[in-house]
């Protein structure tokens, strides 16, 4: 980040007292995340005796190096000594320093009135939503002659450590936590068979919060794997894009601005698990559970959209190339997989499900 000077009258620092109740602070949260919830043990769908012999048959995860154990929902903090800030002889203010606050006038008051931290370190934009903070460029890069947004520039590092507040989730409003959750389930859906039962018991967005930290660690674990086997984008990564590829077709059916991302790729991704059972390689039960998940949190399973539509969104889809476009679909719960196919063959899928489900 840029740096600049600030010029200020001297304000009252805190002392190191105050700094290091402030570091304890954060420690506790990072240790209650490392922790997990070891006593809440993930069960079948009940009912049949067909789902509960199906839900027996584990797969493999591509977590299985991550140090999550999904048989005891434990985190093998050995695994994960990152998590665990070591006690620093300067009170924790080398971990503050090496820190990138973002955020809005909160943030900014962290430097601006507390001296917490400095200009270096922060980037805090004042009367900014955060969902306008999502879109405002305001973040110069190094060596850089224009400005990016927080995203844009969050996305080209790649950071010792991060630190997630749970509790920062409560201030959502419902539309913007169902969003998250169609990402969630997208986990469970494409490498996490335990997880995605987790989910189908949560029914609500309070059962979600009262485990969180496994939520939230999961869904971390789940995706430093992928990319750490796949940095490029050029294999494994692709599966991350499950509901996507129909998503975007979504997104454009409503201009944009009819249907948010969340609600896209939730769609998206029931179309796509009744693609894989018309293809043969998802199973036939699939879609019906994913319905039920993605339902229970305000998500919708379908949205209308028109050919056109399909063709000019799927047509800039980067999975696509020529003719062709590699599809993410289900082999199995918790199990992925992408598939190549005529971009016509998919159109004409696509067009007999719509009919059938008219």
């Amino acid at each position: 980040m840029a740096g600049k000077t600030k010029q200020s009258e001297p304000k009252m620092r805190l002392d190191l007292r105050a700094k290091m109740y402030i570091v304890l602070v954060i420690c506790s949260l990072m240790l209650l995340a490392s922790v997990g919830v070891a006593f809440f043990l993930v069960g079948g769908f009940g009912g049949s005796e067909d789902a509960a012999s199906d839900s027996a048959v584990e797969p493999e995860s591509i977590i299985t190096e991550s140090g999550y154990n999904k048989e005891e929902n434990t985190i093998d903090t050995t695994a994960y000594s990152a998590t665990i800030l070591p006690e620093s002889s300067d009170a924790g203010q080398t971990y503050v320093d090496e820190t990138l606050f973002l955020g809005d006038s909160n943030t900014a008051r962290m430097y601006r009135m507390f001296d917490f931290c400095t200009y270096d370190n922060a980037i805090g934009s004042v009367g900014m939503s955060a969902k306008s903070l999502a879109t405002y460029a305001c973040v110069e890069l190094n060596n850089s002659g224009s400005y990016v947004t927080m995203a844009k520039a969050v996305a080209g590092m790649q950071p010792k450590r991060v630190i997630i507040d749970p509790d920062v989730l409560d201030s959502l409003p419902e539309e913007a936590f169902a969003d998250g959750m169609a990402e969630v389930i997208k986990y469970g859906c494409i490498a996490d068979r335990a997880f995605f039962h987790l989910l189908y018991h949560c029914a609500d967005r309070a059962a979600v919060m009262a485990q969180i930290e496994e939520v939230l660690h999961t869904c971390c674990a789940i995706k430093a794997a992928i990319v750490v086997k796949d940095e490029r984008d050029t294999g494994l990564r692709m599966l991350l894009n499950f509901g996507h590829t129909l998503g975007h077709a979504y997104e454009k059916a409503g201009n944009y601005e009819t249907y948010t991302h969340g609600q896209a790729v939730a769609a998206g991704m029931c179309r796509a698990a009744e693609l894989g059972v018309r293809l043969g390689m998802t199973p036939g039960e699939l879609p019906l559970l994913l319905k039920t998940v993605v339902r229970n949190f305000g998500l919708p399973d379908r949205i209308p959209c028109t050919m056109e539509d399909y063709q000019s969104a799927i047509g800039l889809d980067k999975k696509g190339s020529g003719s062709r476009i590699s599809v993410i679909l289900l082999t199995e719960l918790g199990q992925a997989q992408a598939v190549p196919m005529e971009k016509a063959q998919l159109f004409q899928l696509i067009d007999e499900i719509e009919k059938e489900s008219l």
